[in-house]
């Protein structure tokens, strides 16, 4: 019998757009869908588990994963390594879709790639709303964080489905049910 392939989803936007707490609730509430979880060199914040939310990793074993050609991306987000391991969409293969939290400069080289994925903008519409959330989850570099909005920002066009996440402290649900709403669009047409 053959089994369908999940599918790759991509979920890009500045600091604080939304992504992981969207995210988050689309896993709680979507069967059969998982996450692909990136490798940082950065310190975990408050609530964040590793093998959970990222493989926390020194930058001596990111460097030596490099060396062994273990990321199909990396790239540096202020001042730390993210990347995306090769085997992170091998849920697929076993049906499963898999969600990607991703900056913009990691998506645009897996689309590079040529792998197969639909991908979302998260972004709230003015920068203030930016500034409040990243000063209020507790980061110090909040002007560096906002320093980057406009390039990100160039780069909506870039992607398959722009998502205004404005108010997404109050409507993380509503949010959340348009992205899954999409995604069971596309897991009906494999």
């Amino acid at each position: 019998m053959f089994m369908k392939k999940g599918k790759i989803f991509l979920i890009v936007g500045p600091s604080c757009s939304g992504k992981t707490v969207i995210v988050d609730y689309i896993l709680k509430h979507r069967p059969n869908t998982v996450r692909a979880i990136s490798f940082t060199t950065r310190e975990p914040r408050h609530g964040e588990k590793d093998k959970i939310d990222f493989f926390f990793v020194s930058e001596n074993q990111f460097n030596q994963m490099i060396k062994e050609n273990k990321f199909i991306e990396y790239t540096n987000v202020y001042g730390n390594w993210y990347g995306t391991a090769e085997d992170s969409f091998k849920p697929t293969d076993s049906g499963k879709d898999v969600v990607k939290i991703i900056d913009y400069q990691g998506a645009l080289k897996i689309k590079k790639l040529r792998i197969l994925n639909v991908s979302f903008f998260f972004c709230p519409k003015d920068k203030e709303t930016l500034r409040r959330r990243i000063k209020e989850r507790g980061d110090k570099d909040v002007d560096e964080r906002l320093s980057h909005f406009e390039e990100e920002l160039r780069h909506k066009k870039d992607f398959d489905y722009y998502v205004d996440t404005s108010g997404v402290e109050d409507h993380i649900k509503e949010h959340a049910l348009v992205v899954m709403s999409i995604m069971d669009k596309y897991q009906k047409l494999a």
